[in-house]
């Protein structure tokens, strides 16, 4: 409603600045310098009247404003609390994964001393020695 108001009062102040800046151009009696300073007084008058006919401020009744920041809190709670679960949950997982990292490049390692111990000193054939 508030809103509509300051819309039409807006129109009616645009309509009657370009009312009078016709009627000016009309008459003829218009000129640059003159131009210039009714057009400067012409949005200042609009800016005043638009200005007076702004809506007081759209407070919120405190019992509103106080719901709805409540609301918000326990929105940003519920968030922060889901936040925190995904995190740990999130470390619980890298825990384990880095866990089986471990162990995979222990098992790694020692597959790999083994082939080396192999290339160093390669067993003997056994249906050679029996020659």
């Amino acid at each position: 409603m508030a809103g509509s108001k300051r819309q039409s009062g807006s129109v009616l102040c645009g309509l009657g600045i370009a009312a009078a800046l016709g009627s000016l151009f009309l008459s003829g009696e218009l000129t640059t310098a003159t131009g210039v300073t009714i057009g400067c007084l012409l949005v200042a008058a609009a800016g005043f009247v638009l200005a007076i006919m702004r809506p007081a401020s759209t407070a919120v009744l405190p019992g509103e404003d106080g719901e709805i920041l409540q609301a918000a809190l326990t929105d940003v709670e519920t968030e922060r609390n889901s936040l925190q679960q995904l995190r740990q949950e999130l470390e619980t997982e890298l825990e384990r994964r880095a866990h089986q990292i471990d162990e995979r490049e222990s098992q790694l390692a020692n597959r790999l001393i083994a082939f080396q111990e192999w290339l160093e000193y390669p067993q003997p054939d056994e249906s050679s020695e029996g020659d």
